[in-house]
């Protein structure tokens, strides 16, 4: 009898461990916290002619001077900043885009374009940089060491709430003559062009790893 009670008791113990194991295996988690939200895609494009004052840029803005007289030596440097307001990381294409141009006739009797006769330069920094706005020299060396005519001036990424400043310069070069001189009764050379702003979401392939598309 003794020898069968303790069975029993070893088994009991045995029994009541095996329950105990059990509930160490067992587990839940419960999150009632999860939330997603959708990310937006916002870019933002001001200029400034001083490096202080900011404007937004509309499709009705006049970035450059109305009414100026190109002549050799005419220069004119504005900055524009790039601010990706999202909360997604995009990349960017600014281009010049002519709308409209107007040849004339020298004074060698030659047909001439006025673009043909402009340096138009962009610099592209992280950092706020106002040397073209310093002195036309300055600007006529941003101008040069950057060139890039009527055309793109930079494809770049932009992380959220990143901005990027453009040292955008056009100038008339001092050694521009008379072949870009109009003769009497011809008319007046002129050149109207755009700034476009495009911005499209950066391809993520991967945690930490940014791809452009």
């Amino acid at each position: 009898i003794l020898l069968v009670s303790s069975l029993i008791m070893i088994l009991s113990c045995c029994l009541l461990f095996a329950g105990t194991t059990f509930a160490w295996f067992s587990d839940s988690v419960t999150s009632g916290n999860n939330i997603i939200t959708a990310g937006n895609l916002d870019v933002e494009l001001e200029y400034s002619t001083d490096g202080k004052t900011w404007s937004t840029v509309e499709s009705d803005t006049s970035i450059f001077k109305e009414e100026t007289l190109w002549e050799p030596g005419h220069t004119e440097a504005v900055l524009l900043k790039i601010s990706n307001e999202g909360s997604l990381s995009l990349k960017y294409d600014l281009n010049l885009a002519v709308t409209n141009e107007v040849s004339s006739i020298n004074v060698y009797g030659d047909e001439f374009k006025l673009s043909d006769y402009l340096i138009v330069g962009a610099k592209v920094s992280d950092q706020l940089d106002t040397t073209a706005l310093n002195n036309r020299i300055d600007a006529v060396k941003v101008a040069e060491d950057n060139e890039i005519g009527f055309s793109e001036v930079s494809v770049n990424m932009l992380l959220a709430s990143e901005a990027h400043y453009v040292q955008l310069v056009i100038c008339m070069p001092d050694t521009v003559g008379n072949e870009a001189n109009a003769i009497k009764g011809a008319a007046t050379p002129s050149i109207k062009f755009g700034i476009n702003l495009f911005a499209t979401q950066l391809n993520i392939n991967s945690i930490g790893n940014i791809t452009s598309q």
